[in-house]
């Protein structure tokens, strides 16, 4: 029905809830400097190709999302937490695909030496019609930036802090975010909604 909303979850096969290697090599660009050991100890065991993740989104899943769900292909979000939630910013900043709305939750900015807030300074943003940036306050600083680097250029961008919450707690407002986003958006229209902790 038209007040469906589908929720499509992507994974890896494996024993344990995450992959390490795999979220290194699909939610970020190969690394130009020196990036710290997933937490816990261990090796991230591949580099970053997101490029290849983001086509296979695009060019297979999203399609195929369409073909079997009862979605509007033009009211699709993008949502992502940490790692992924850095992929949602530079999925957005790419202009990739074909998402109505991104939102980032918790994205780790900092990753590469905060490589992806260079890029998005030189960034064309000229396809993305707004944002709003959710967050906790661990990663407040990166956050504000980001959603402040939106609205200089020209984004109608939003930051919203949620205290008392963490890196983990923050979900379940980012998927309020993404539900509130989609319900929002005309048929026919396009929003961007990046959601960042920082």
């Amino acid at each position: 029905s038209a007040d469906s909303i589908a929720v499509v979850g992507i994974g890896w096969e494996g024993e344990g809830p995450v992959d390490q290697g795999r979220r290194r090599r699909d939610f970020t660009l190969p690394a130009a400097s020196e990036v710290p050991g997933p937490r816990g100890g261990g090796e991230w065991g591949h580099d970053g190709d997101c490029g290849r993740f983001l086509e296979l989104l695009v060019d297979t899943l999203q399609p195929r999302a369409v073909d079997v769900l009862p979605v509007d292909p033009r009211r699709q979000v993008l949502v992502g937490h940490s790692l992924s939630g850095l992929f949602a910013l530079h999925a957005l900043m790419t202009g990739a695909g074909t998402f109505a709305g991104y939102v980032a939750a918790s994205p780790s900015i900092w990753w590469d030496d905060a490589r992806i807030l260079d890029a998005a300074r030189s960034a064309d943003w000229s396809h993305a019609a707004g944002a709003r940036v959710l967050g906790e306050p661990h990663m407040v600083d990166n956050a504000s930036l980001f959603a402040e680097l939106l609205r200089s250029r020209g984004l109608d961008c939003r930051f919203e802090l949620f205290e008392g919450e963490g890196h983990g707690t923050v979900l379940p407002f980012a998927m309020a975010a993404a539900v509130e986003l989609v319900g929002a958006l005309p048929a026919t229209g396009t929003a961007a909604i990046p959601t960042a902790d920082a």
